[in-house]
């Protein structure tokens, strides 16, 4: 059976919900749909939903010490080199470079998911079982939501270890880029689509380990105006492709063909109301293996050591409720 068990921002319930595959143009005419998108949109599912009643699953059968296979630095570093000298050539002003942590051994998903849901209460959380495979994230970025006719959209960039900002450092004028370049973008959707729209201050939201610029974009829906043309425009945003979107999203199908669902989106579909979050802090699971995805934004002035970093801090969102449950070794 496919199911999805969840906690929305802002609340502490576990809901759990059956998932049935439909057709993407089947006609709907009652409950919730539950879509599920890769960063490449041909990788794009929709569900029906029915209710499940929530079983928690704290002692599994789960090895207690998992084994770090792989860290994917070398590639990452190369990645990162072609990526940087495609930004110093005018290519590219921005692209989003990720790479992934395997974990050899038997993952306790079920204590890990109500461990992510507790620690992170304004993230969207989520276990997906789908198709024999398994997929845990606490993501803490809105794609868009949706109420009636109103439309927001958050413009999240730029990344801080929340340790360091507490200790007094601030954001750089690289960040402040970033994040600009999102807003943007953003904002251009919205005129494009001939939606008049208002943009929130700035401020810095947090997320666990790690702390974002922040704005939010808020928009109303003219009559007669497609939702998913809209969702279709802003996915996928500078946050996590680049900038010019097109040219990093054919970069990085070339350097990264197999990122999955990392960087798609997810969530709920109703009739009057929606709410989509980008999937970040995500992990793939199996019996034997589990993947994690970490990834930045890199621009001029970007560098290896500093966005390695990055990619570590983001990483411990998860690795850090893993712990609690596994001892991992290298």
């Amino acid at each position: 059976m496919n199911r999805i068990d969840y906690c929305l921002p802002g609340t502490s319930s576990v809901i759990s919900k059956e998932l049935i595959l439909i057709e993407e143009d089947e006609p709907v005419t009652q409950g919730d749909l539950f879509v599920l998108s890769g960063f490449r949109t041909e990788n794009r599912y929709y569900y029906k939903t029915a209710e499940l009643n929530f079983t928690s699953v704290i002692e599994c059968d789960s090895d207690p010490e998992l084994e770090i296979a792989d860290t994917d630095i070398f590639g990452y570093e190369s990645n990162l080199s072609n990526a940087l000298k495609d930004i110093e050539s005018g290519k590219l002003q921005k692209v989003v470079v990720s790479r992934q942590l395997r974990l050899t051994g038997k993952l306790n998903t079920g204590a890990l998911f109500l461990d992510l849901a507790e620690k992170h209460p304004n993230a969207f959380v989520y276990h997906l079982q789908l198709n024999g495979k398994g997929y845990i994230g606490a993501t803490p970025e809105v794609l868009i939501r949706k109420k009636h006719d109103d439309v927001y959209v958050d413009a999240l960039a730029g990344t801080l270890n929340t340790e360091a900002l507490k200790n007094g450092s601030t954001w750089s004028d690289k960040e402040y880029r970033e994040h600009a370049l999102v807003t943007e973008f953003i904002s251009n959707v919205f005129i494009k689509n001939n939606i008049l729209h208002e943009v929130s201050e700035r401020k810095t939201k947090h997320a666990g380990s790690v702390a974002h610029l922040y704005q939010q974009v808020k928009g109303t829906l003219n009559t007669g105006m497609s939702f998913q043309s809209l969702i279709n425009d802003l996915h996928p945003t500078p946050a996590v492709c680049g900038i010019p979107v097109n040219v990093a999203k054919r970069w990085i199908e070339e350097y990264e063909p197999n990122r999955g669902y990392y960087t798609g989106y997810l969530g709920f579909i109703g009739k009057n109301d929606a709410q989509l979050y980008v999937n970040l802090r995500c992990l793939e699971y199996n019996s034997e293996n589990t993947v994690l995805y970490v990834g930045g934004g890199i621009v001029e002035g970007s560098n290896f050591e500093s966005e390695l970093l990055e990619t570590k801090h983001k990483a411990e969102t998860l690795l850090s409720s893993i712990r609690k449950f596994h001892t991992i070794k290298a």
